[in-house]
């Protein structure tokens, strides 16, 4: 866990109440607001990878706005954890 704080950046999406929930770095952040924090986190720390951890019940679109938010941000790569709870066909 500390060589990923030391090479990239953790975002957590999370289904709750309904509604995906994102996290950078253990902080909950607004989805409207990702951006500009993927952004200071890249300008702060100079990680351009982006490792993102998506629930298996966050809908598609929410993890790919994520993705798509890190390249906006600078980050030249994104790797995605597979959900532990994933259910197979």
């Amino acid at each position: 866990k500390e060589e990923v704080k030391e090479q990239m950046i953790q975002v957590s999406a999370r289904r709750e109440n309904g509604k995906t929930v994102y996290r950078v770095e253990d902080k909950e952040v607004p989805r409207d607001a990702l951006p500009a924090e993927l952004t200071r986190f890249v300008r702060a720390t100079k990680h351009t990878t982006l490792l993102l951890d998506a629930g298996a019940d966050v809908p598609f679109g929410d993890t790919v706005y994520v993705e798509d938010q890190a390249k906006g941000a600078g980050m030249e790569q994104v790797l995605l954890l597979a959900p532990t709870s994933a259910k197979q066909p």
